[in-house]
Parts: structure tokens; sequence; C-alpha cells
């Protein structure tokens, strides 16, 4: 076998260990539900809207859908606001979905202080309780909580951060 060949063969070898291992990760598949909060419902869709996109771009979580979630807590007769134990089993086997995402959103006008000694920066904060949740047993995966000031987008980015650091 000439240099050529070898090539060839070292090229396939390195194809199919990229394509074994790639089929030995799997991917969570994860359902980011309505958040609730003081903020209106269209920041909350927004916010909703950048968690389920930064979490589908780290590539290790299959996300469903916001408009399937919806039908089936339609279908389900379920508010993300009271979903109990029995709730979150039925809807997680309907999206089949090992965890669920919930939380809060709130805001309010305030200051926060800076690094910067005796600088402060007053205007909306915006604060984010999110829970991950094991839809089998019911129990808080990860929890993270995120208070900002630049904007909804910065918000859904620093709860993601963190998600994957602990994840």
């Amino acid at each position: 076998m000439g240099k050529r060949g070898l090539f060839f063969l070292a090229v396939f070898m390195f194809g199919l260990i990229n394509l074994i291992n790639l089929q030995a990760v799997t991917r969570e598949t994860l359902a980011v539900l309505p958040l609730s909060g003081n903020v209106s419902s269209e920041h909350r869709t927004q916010i909703q809207g950048f968690m389920t996109t930064e979490l589908f771009s780290t590539n290790r979580f299959r996300i469903v859908e916001r408009a399937r979630i919806q039908e089936v807590m339609r279908e389900q007769q379920l508010h993300s606001l009271s979903l109990g134990f029995a709730e979150m089993q039925r809807l997680g086997r309907a999206l089949g979905v090992s965890k669920i995402i919930a939380g809060e959103i709130t805001s309010f006008w305030g200051t926060v202080q800076t690094l910067s000694p005796g600088t402060n920066i007053q205007g909306m904060i915006y604060t984010a309780n999110v829970r991950m949740i094991d839809v089998q047993t019911g129990f808080i995966y990860i929890a993270v909580t995120s208070h900002i000031t630049t904007g909804r987008a910065n918000l859904a980015r620093d709860i993601v951060r963190q998600i994957m650091e602990i994840y």
C-alpha cells in the first residue's frame, strides 16, 4: 500500500472513529416552559425564546418547540404556573422529555452596585429564578438565579451559561 492508500485509510479510520463518538453522545430532550413573573407576557415569551435558542446552541440538548409545548398543555389542560408532580410527569411523557425548564422573571427599577467602589447603575433590573426539573422524580436538577441590567437577551445568556457550568 502506497502513501496515498495509507492517507485514505487514515482519513477513513478518523471519520469512522468520529462517527462512533457522535453516536455515543446522547442529547437530552428538554422543554422550556412558559415563564411566570411580573414582566409582560411579551417579555416572558421573548426570554423563553432566548433561553430556548441559547440552550439549543450548546449542542447538548434537543429542545421541544414552544408551539408544541403550548399545544400539549392545551390538550392536557395544564397551566405552567400550577404544575404539580403528576401534571409534570404527564406533560413530560406527552412531550417526550426527561427534564423541563421552569421559572420566574421579575423586573424592578433599582440601583446596582458595580465592581468600581462608589459607582452605581440605576435602571431596570431583570431577575430570573430558573430550575431544571427531572420529570420522573420531580427533583430539581439545577437551580440558578441571575440579575441583569443590560437586557432580556443577556438575562437568557447568563441563565444558560450558569446551567452549562453546572450541567
